[in-house]
């Protein structure tokens, strides 16, 4: 039937990531050539996000702060290289820093055997990562490659979009440098829908509960529950969160990310490869064994047939 031809299309499109997203991260310093001759080389971070303390000690041992230094630490670890892009075969590395202090890195990811829709794109990776993190805000993005019009609207849900300083890393490595509003002119925002309080302002708490007859699942139920409780959903108050639980028996959530203009949402699966991924525990999409899947029952917006990984086992509980 149709689930078996997907899932054939998954395995042999073979999702796999050339190398751990992490150890690529951690060994790319050593295999690329320094960005200023002066400049001692920086130490990879761990995970796909360096902490304000690092942060703050990298600008003052390098002389350079904001859009520089995260220009610099975008081409120097080589982030566009971690994107993993089976079907455009085209590489987008971004990284942006977040009001908290923190540097949030982000890569593109493409689902062969999955709509073209199901792409995460390197600022939706960041996007997502930020809130994984309970991030307040961005102050600046950086990518290599000018953000697309899907990604502009997504990063106009961000409270304090306005301020946001938008930095495209030219061919000689320069910074083009523009703020959100001028790339989305006339724009369309939270505002327009009576929301006040957009992505990223505060944390939510929906409260969902999951009936007895769940509570067999554990881990990966309560994962999937503290995702949806977390869900940004303004606009359907349809909050919905994903756990995967992967071969090595690790556990990840994500929760859903709803955009104003709908269509550049980020639904909890893809929040949820992010958090693995970001991690560093996702190198494959092979990993993932089990999928639990909480959203609300007869809801206006469902989950229930987009969330799938190749033969992963799937879970849907209704809270």
């Amino acid at each position: 039937g149709p689930c078996a031809m997907r899932r054939a299309q998954l395995k042999r499109a073979g999702l796999r990531f050339n190398r751990g997203l992490i150890e690529r991260l951690q060994r790319s310093l050593t295999a690329s050539k320094r960005c200023c001759v002066s400049c001692p080389p920086l130490d990879a971070p761990r995970r796909m996000v360096i902490e304000a303390a690092e942060r703050q000690r990298l600008e003052q041992e390098h002389g350079c702060t904001g859009p520089a230094l995260l220009g610099r630490l975008l081409t120097h670890f080589r982030v566009k290289d971690l994107a993993h892009p089976p079907i455009s075969n085209f590489h987008v590395g971004a990284v942006a820093l977040g009001a908290s202090g923190n540097v949030y890195f982000g890569v593109n990811v493409e689902f062969p055997g999955h709509p073209l829709s199901a792409t995460i794109h390197a600022e939706q990776f960041i996007m997502a990562s930020a809130a994984l993190r309970g991030e307040s805000g961005l102050t600046h993005l950086v990518v290599n490659a000018p953000p697309c019009g899907h990604c502009r609207q997504l990063l106009n849900e961000m409270d304090g979009a306005a301020r946001l300083g938008v930095h495209v890393v030219a061919a000689d490595g320069s910074l083009s440098s523009t703020g959100h509003p001028q790339l989305l002119p006339q724009d369309f925002g939270p505002a327009h829908l009576s929301n006040d309080s957009g992505l990223l302002a505060s944390e939510a708490n929906h409260s969902l509960a999951l009936p007895v007859q769940h509570k067999q699942l554990k881990e990966l139920g309560d994962e999937a529950l503290r995702a949806a409780n977390r869900a940004y959903a303004p606009y359907s108050e349809c909050p919905a969160g994903v756990a995967l639980r992967l071969d090595d028996g690790q556990v990840f959530g994500g929760h859903y990310i709803e955009s104003c203009a709908f269509n550049p949402s980020l639904p909890p699966l893809q929040v949820a490869v992010v958090n693995a991924m970001a991690h560093g525990a996702l190198t494959s999409l092979h990993q993932v064994r089990e999928i639990a899947l909480v959203e609300l029952a007869r809801s206006k917006v469902s989950f229930a047939r987009t969330t799938y990984i190749g033969n992963a086992r799937f879970h849907l509980m209704h809270a």
